[in-house]
């Protein structure tokens, strides 16, 4: 199983393409948005982390040309 921290700042739904064909023959691929657990070391940036749902969407999207049963999980 592979799982994948969405994150506002990090990531673009172009990763999510390459990320797909890297690991393509893989049954079980999660995607999870970041949720602030209070524990991130700088506070200052934790807003930046946010995820909205269109965003996970579209980097699912992404992914599932090439792990089709790629989910999204945490929502």
């Amino acid at each position: 199983e592979f799982r994948t921290t969405v994150t506002g700042n990090l990531h673009r739904g172009e990763d999510f393409s390459a990320i797909g064909q890297w690991i393509a023959p893989v049954e079980r691929y999660f995607l999870q948005g970041y949720v602030d657990s209070g524990d991130i070391l700088q506070r200052s940036n934790a807003e930046a982390f946010a995820v909205s749902n269109e965003m996970l969407q579209a980097c699912l999207a992404e992914v599932q040309k090439f792990v089709p049963q790629a989910a999204i999980r945490g929502r």
